[in-house]
């Protein structure tokens, strides 16, 4: 049985980015601030299984502040950034976003 997320024209590495967003938001939506780094998950995602190298997750926190889910602060090497609302309802399910996975009922993350 298939299940809604499942996109068979996706390959794995675009499947591994979709978590990766998804970790991200989930993390941030279950911070007092809602914020966190590009240092700050470079280290952590690792530690779920999402490991990635800085370039790739540069790529991925850019991907989130285009679609108004996460605000980047500045460009400096630490890379601060904030959950948006809108990136919130995207972590609980409430609305889908092309690129981010939809969180299921069993999410890890």
């Amino acid at each position: 049985m298939d299940t809604p997320n499942r996109n068979p024209s996706l390959t794995i590495e675009e499947v591994k980015a979709r978590h990766r967003r998804l970790a991200i938001l989930r993390t941030l939506a279950g911070t007092t601030d809602g914020m966190g780094s590009l240092t700050i998950f470079r280290s952590w995602l690792p530690e779920v299984g999402l490991a990635v190298a800085t370039d790739e997750l540069r790529a991925d926190i850019r991907m989130l502040a285009s679609a108004g889910l996460v605000v980047l602060k500045d460009d400096h090497d630490a890379w601060p950034f904030t959950l948006t609302q809108r990136g919130e309802e995207v972590a609980q399910g409430l609305i889908t976003v092309d690129g981010v996975e939809k969180p299921t009922p069993d999410c890890p993350y």
